[in-house]
């Protein structure tokens, strides 16, 4: 499918369902997409849109309410993320990776409490990652790789238990990791290399027993390697390099 999303779609005020990955779409999202009151999935990854992702006409305080699937990946949308964005509350997946949009994370993220993955790699996001993203209670896969977060992890980010797949990659995230990090029992990835963390590597990686890859590299970790890494058997790779590490690798 080529050329423009038409505004004429707003007429299809019952529609539940947009789908149109991997096509050739182009232009910017029409603001009609604010009649469809129903919709509950837009799916749009991997065109060649652009201008404003998120309008006012269905993302501002009169817009949709029904959004469960949001997907826009691997586009070239700009603007930033409204604070309406906590109206979305049965929002279960919101992507926007591999755009160019910019700003800041809204605190009104954590009133998305239905969300499962939150995938917003390749942008242009600054700022700090707030504390109210600890509400997401359901959210099992976050991706922030690539953007110009900076700030301390919030502890109340290790309150998201649910958690899978964590990629912080390629930041400027600064402050150390939470022992708290070892309450995340079902964590399989814990990508955080590439940023500014400090401090010693928590001796609670030890408790995860699912965590299959671990990357720590290009931070600035003191201390030694935690000999409770011999505990983790699902283990399959672990990347240290490009830190301040010091002493011997432990035999378990």
């Amino acid at each position: 499918m080529v050329g423009q999303i038409p505004p004429e779609i707003g007429v299809f005020f019952a529609m539940t369902s947009y789908i149109s990955f991997f096509n050739a779409q182009s232009g910017p999202l029409p603001s009609t997409l604010g009649y469809i009151l129903p919709l509950e999935t837009f799916d749009v990854e991997s065109n060649n849109l652009d201008g404003p992702l998120f309008q006012p006409e269905y993302a501002g305080p009169d817009g949709l309410k029904e959004i469960v699937n949001f997907r826009a990946s691997l586009n070239n949308f700009v603007g930033t993320i409204p604070a309406e964005i906590g109206q979305w509350t049965k929002t279960q997946n919101l992507w926007f990776a591999d755009n160019q949009i910019t700003g800041t994370i809204p605190t009104e993220i954590g009133s998305l409490a239905e969300m499962g993955a939150f995938l917003f790699y390749k942008n242009k996001i600054s700022g700090t990652i707030p504390p109210e993203i600890g509400n997401l209670n359901k959210l099992t896969w976050i991706d922030c790789e690539e953007n110009q977060i900076v700030g301390t992890l919030p502890e109340e980010f290790y309150s998201n238990l649910e958690l899978e797949e964590v990629i912080l990659k390629s930041n400027s995230i600064s402050g150390t990791v939470s022992s708290k990090v070892g309450d995340l029992s079902k964590l399989g990835t814990f990508w955080v290399s590439f940023n500014q963390l400090s401090g010693t590597i928590p001796s609670t990686f030890g408790n995860l027993a699912n965590l299959q890859e671990l990357e720590l590299q290009s931070n600035r970790l003191t201390g030694t390697i935690p000999s409770e890494f011999g505990t983790m058997g699902s283990i399959d790779f672990i990347s240290l390099e490009s830190n301040l590490l010091t002493g011997k690798i432990p035999t378990e």
